[in-house]
């Protein structure tokens, strides 16, 4: 696989693909937004409640997603905040097409080109309404959470995912208001980590030391104990501790 990998990462079609979904998102005039914050509860719990949009897709009144690859999202809004939330459906193990896209776009290193420009178009619909955006989401949602938040310079919370590599944006990096957060010892959310980087330094969750972890239900009990009722997106990093691969909780 990272043979396949690292020959897709110099495959112009692909980087072609991106780069032009790149500029088309810059053509849709979305405000970038760094310091917009939620604690890290709401967002867990929002990244794992979208997984019942696979079984139950008229769960809300109005879902989003990409009915090619089957990248399904809903839209969380605190009108009282001005703030709507843009979660990304994770992979579910029953769903081929989930398993497709992620072979695809995160283990072979495909461009995730009209996911992203098609998510993007919900960011501006969303900003358009009077609304400061975010993103989140887990595993695969989390990976395209990073791509959407480098993208469209919004902040959010990746729960669980892989790296992004080439396939993000030019607003990504420490100081732009998107963390990544993974279970240290989670297989899947820290999948080819040489070769597909995040945009900023990884939070590790060390709740369930070395066994390895990946199901975002573990990751909801983990962000509601006490100690990190008040964490967010914006202060997690200064509640860990510096290691020399990430943060550490």
């Amino acid at each position: 696989a990272v043979g396949v990998a690292q020959a897709l990462i110099n495959n112009p079609a692909n980087r072609a693909a991106m780069a032009e979904a790149h500029k088309e998102v810059a053509r849709m005039g979305i405000q970038p937004d760094y310091e917009c914050e939620c604690s890290l509860i709401e967002l867990a719990q929002m990244a794992y409640n979208v997984y019942d949009l696979h079984t139950s897709p008229k769960i809300r009144p109005q879902n989003y997603g990409d009915d090619e690859t089957r990248m399904l999202a809903d839209v969380w809004v605190n009108k009282k905040r001005g703030v709507a939330v843009l979660a990304l459906k994770g992979t579910d193990p029953d769903s081929a097409t989930d398993i497709s896209h992620d072979i695809k776009s995160v283990i072979l290193g495909g461009a995730p080109s009209e996911p992203l420009t098609n998510l993007a178009a919900v960011v501006k619909e969303f900003q358009d309404k009077g609304n400061r955006v975010m993103v989140t989401g887990h595993s695969l949602g989390g990976y395209m959470a990073e791509v959407v938040a480098s993208s469209c310079g919004i902040s959010g919370i990746g729960w669980c995912a892989p790296g992004t590599g080439w396939h993000r944006g030019d607003h990504a990096g420490d100081g732009h208001g998107f963390q990544n957060i993974n279970f240290e010892a989670d297989l899947c959310g820290n999948l080819l980590a040489g070769i597909f980087d995040h945009g900023q330094w990884s939070v590790y969750v060390q709740d369930y030391g070395r066994a390895p972890t990946h199901a975002m239900e573990y990751m909801v009990k983990s962000m509601a104990t006490p100690e990190r009722r008040g964490w967010t997106n914006k202060n997690v990093v200064g509640h860990c501790t510096s290691g020399k691969t990430g943060y550490y909780t």
